[in-house]
């Protein structure tokens, strides 16, 4: 009996002296979910953040890059003037245009096939220079492409708005008044603080287009399709109709020029026609366009 109970003791010991860990099942490792890298996002390397330059402002180089006028008929087709032919009396002169990758016109040619003359202008930082047979011309322009003094000798004032409102030449001023959007008398005072009435100038309810000055008229130089017309300032609103001229003599009546127009299927100008009340003929400017 005794023997059965130290059996009984001896099988009670070895229980206690088990090991917790080998009575009670750890808790599987695969029970817990591992941290999903996914979710964290990586830095996608694909997006390249570029500085954004029409944030910079850029240097005006606008005697370099200033365009001559371009027309745009309603199509969208960009047109440049290739030539105006003037007829008057009788008689026909051409006038041929020659650019630059710029648009900027290089070359002006002049005249019939039996005498022809060449203007060629070359463009530097703010500055254009013609040369022809006569001489040479040089023109100063400003930041906003405006002349502000030609062959050193004449000034070129303009106001707030960029419109042309004075020029002055040997102590003799031409001043520029505007209306509603366009030029109505130019005037010039004299050494006494004169005014003289020059010429006052009407318009129609025609959109401006500008035909290398034509229809647009500012300054002398730039009446006959001189191609400075576009460094001039604001151009006008709309194109003129009529311009009176006062040629102050009594025996000098007032110089009335009407202005008529006829235009293409796109809306451009193809003729400018002229109509003096006297002294001059009627003139005609027919515009042949390179469109692209």
């Amino acid at each position: 009996m005794k023997s059965y109970f130290y059996l009984f003791c001896l099988a009670l010991f070895l229980l206690a002296s088990c090991s917790k860990s080998d009575l009670i099942p750890e808790p599987s490792i695969s029970v817990l979910p591992k941290p999903d890298t996914n979710i964290i996002p990586k830095p996608d390397t694909s997006i390249t953040l570029k500085p954004d330059t029409n944030a910079i402002p850029k240097i005006d180089t606008v005697a370099i890059t200033h365009p001559e006028p371009i027309e745009k008929p309603d199509t969208g087709t960009l047109c440049i003037v290739k030539s105006i032919e003037k007829i008057s009396n009788g008689e026909s002169y051409l006038r041929v245009y020659t650019y630059d990758s710029l648009a900027r016109v290089t070359k002006v040619t002049l005249g019939r096939a039996s005498e022809l003359f060449y203007t060629d202008y070359t463009y530097q930082p703010h500055r254009i220079i013609s040369t022809s047979l006569p001489g040479t011309g040089t023109y100063d322009i400003n930041d906003d492409g405006q002349i502000i003094r030609m062959n050193q000798s004449t000034s070129f004032r303009y106001n707030s708005e960029g419109y042309l409102i004075e020029t002055e030449f040997a102590g003799i001023k031409k001043t520029f008044d505007y209306k509603n959007g366009n030029l109505v008398k130019i005037a010039y005072v004299d050494q006494f603080g004169k005014e003289n009435i020059l010429k006052l100038i009407e318009y129609n309810n025609e959109p401006f287009q500008n035909v290398m000055g034509l229809g647009g008229v500012t300054t002398d130089f730039d009446s006959e399709g001189d191609i400075l017309a576009s460094y001039l300032g604001k151009p006008n609103k709309n194109m003129v109709s009529r311009t009176t001229q006062q040629l102050h003599g009594p025996l000098n009546p007032d110089l009335i020029i009407n202005y008529s127009y006829i235009k293409d299927d796109t809306g451009k100008i193809v003729s400018i026609k002229t109509t003096p009340s006297w002294f001059n003929p009627p003139t005609e400017y027919k515009i042949l366009y390179q469109c692209q």
